[in-house]
């Protein structure tokens, strides 16, 4: 068997470079040359090529994650829903009769206190701004329908509402002419004993303790004052001190 000879010719036409036998005719041009074509070669006319077009892909929003710890912008209430979260807290006149240090504890006092018809046990952090004479025998502002708690053994049935502004903490002075167990209320509000929550709800008291600040000396809710049928309660510290 003879071997085939290769041999490398420019297209008469075109000039391109032909390796034959393998190319008998330029796939540039189509010219073939005297030769006759032993393997027909079709031509593509590049001129008529057009690139398929590809879909565009959607473009996806990217919604950024949430961070951890982030607080959700909380709805600012209306005075009404105040009112209604109000009225279902039981805050009265309370009278204490009694105060004592409790053991191991630098900053707890715990508390006797009159609310009228009974005498209930309040712990309370007052011990590094108060002296025991300063809160001894003086009627205070409780609120009595929170949760109860045990606090260094002690049991905390109530709270007593107090101004702070910074280092400084003052007690909310009831009228001296209240009655102890009166129920302290809002300016112009005639709210219904019965809409008073056996244990009040804590998502709600946070809510309240929002608007609870002191304005020219006097408790507000959003700038409503507390009041007693004796007049309003006091505080002797700066506008917009928050009461807790």
């Amino acid at each position: 068997m003879s071997a085939t000879q290769i041999v490398q010719e420019k297209c008469n036409s075109c000039n391109y470079v032909m390796t034959k036998p393998f190319e008998i005719r330029c796939p540039i041009c189509g010219f073939k040359g005297e030769k006759k074509e032993e393997f027909p070669i079709e031509v593509f006319d590049w001129s008529t090529f057009k690139p398929k077009e590809q879909p565009q892909a959607k473009k996806q929003t990217k919604t950024a994650p949430k961070k951890k710890g982030s607080k959700q912008v909380q709805k600012e209430l209306s005075q009404e829903e105040l009112d209604g979260l109000y009225a279902q807290c039981n805050i009265i006149v309370g009278f204490i009769e009694n105060v004592e240090e409790i053991e191991k504890s630098d900053s707890l006092y715990h508390l006797k206190i009159n609310i009228g018809n009974e005498v209930k046990s309040v712990v309370t952090g007052l011990k590094k701004s108060h002296s025991i004479d300063q809160i001894n025998k003086k009627k205070v502002a409780v609120i009595m329908n929170l949760a109860k708690a045990k606090l260094r053994g002690v049991l905390s049935e109530g709270m007593i509402l107090t101004g702070i502004n910074g280092e400084s903490i003052k007690l909310l002075v009831p009228p001296e002419n209240s009655e102890i167990g009166e129920q302290i209320t809002l300016f112009d509000r005639n709210f219904d004993k019965s809409k008073i929550r056996p244990i009040m709800n804590k998502k709600n008291w946070n809510k309240l303790l929002e608007k609870l600040k002191i304005e020219k000396k006097v408790a507000t809710l959003n700038g409503i004052h507390l009041i007693t049928k004796s007049g309003p309660i006091t505080c002797d510290l700066p506008d917009g001190t928050m009461i807790r």
